[in-house]
């Protein structure tokens, strides 16, 4: 398998995926709002650290960034099953809360990612497949799922507007924007509490990470690094990752103490039920994925130390 390369194109375009282990960076602009609260990333304890050799990891696995498919295998390595087939990049798997659906985004072999990036929900063994940005006639970016499973919040656009934070329901109901149409916004993550949102807002070049409440409202700032994308939440809803250039960052969902897990990979990365935090990783053993504690402490390959990207853990 050859590595993917992140592709090169204009700012405004927020569809352009972390390719298995490129980063893309990103930036921001203002907004006030109440912000949940939260200790200090500085402060973060861990009771105890379960070790990331159990579970279940959907991934992705690809030619190159216009071939891929979506795989599922336990933590370990073992059981590996390919659950998409066919041309098309295939990227960026999320579980549903109770683990029985996934999420992905879908890009035409021929498409190009402003302008045809849909968002398929399908069954988590493959079946029942269905192409949400297809049905609404809107082109769609990154996902994940509100921890109820009744809704699905993403970046999207309709023709001739700004890319923005969306929720709909899995059936395709119940669309709606939340964020200004004057914004460009992309990257949501629902917070495990499902009382917020995390997103990054893009204004004049720079890329910087927001929280609002699930409504929409009350909108609140969080970094000024200009290239912060791709927050996930923490299980406690207490501290948020992101990347930073190439690397990862932790801070609180606050915004307070931030600071600095890895300095050269990180993208893309999910934060597991067992607090551990996954990504795509270039070790000496190889490209992969890797698990480490958000303390700093600790760092192992998953995957039995096979290659792939975009890993998602199941809940």
């Amino acid at each position: 398998m050859s590595r993917l390369m992140a592709l090169r194109v204009a700012p405004a375009a927020i569809f352009v995926p972390l390719m298995l282990w490129g980063v893309v960076t990103a930036a921001t602009t203002a907004s006030s709002g109440r912000g949940a609260a939260a200790e200090p990333t500085s402060r973060l304890v861990l009771a105890r650290a379960p070790s990331p050799t159990e579970g279940m990891v959907a991934f992705v696995r690809g030619k190159d960034e216009k071939y891929s498919d979506v795989y599922v295998a336990d933590v370990d390595g073992s059981n590996v099953r390919r659950l998409t087939r066919g041309p098309g990049f295939k990227y960026d798997p999320d579980w549903s809360p109770d683990g029985n659906r996934l999420l992905y985004r879908y890009e035409p072999p021929l498409g190009t990612f402003e302008s045809s990036g849909g968002l398929v929900v399908m069954r988590a063994d493959g079946r029942s497949a269905v192409d949400i940005a297809k049905r609404l006639n809107m082109i769609a970016g990154p996902a994940s799922w509100a921890p109820s499973g009744n809704w699905i919040t993403f970046s999207g656009a309709r023709k001739g507007e700004r890319v923005g934070i969306y929720v709909v329901r899995p059936n395709s109901t119940g669309l709606k924007r939340l964020t200004p149409r004057k914004w460009e916004a992309q990257y949501p993550a629902w917070s495990p509490d499902g009382e917020k949102i995390a997103f990054t807002y893009v204004k004049n070049g720079a890329f910087n990470v927001y929280v609002m409440n699930a409504d929409g409202s009350g909108a609140k700032q969080l970094t000024r690094g200009g290239s912060d994308n791709w927050p996930v939440w923490s299980p406690t809803s207490k501290h948020i990752a992101f990347n930073r250039g190439e690397g990862i960052q932790i801070i609180s969902a606050e915004g307070r103490g931030a600071r600095e897990l890895t300095a050269r990979e990180g993208a893309p990365m999910n934060w597991a039920p067992s607090k551990w935090l996954i990504f795509s990783c270039d070790r000496p053993g190889g490209i992969g994925m890797c698990a480490q504690l958000p303390t700093g402490r600790r760092s192992k390959r998953i995957l039995g130390g096979a290659e792939g990207g975009f890993p998602a853990w199941r809940p």
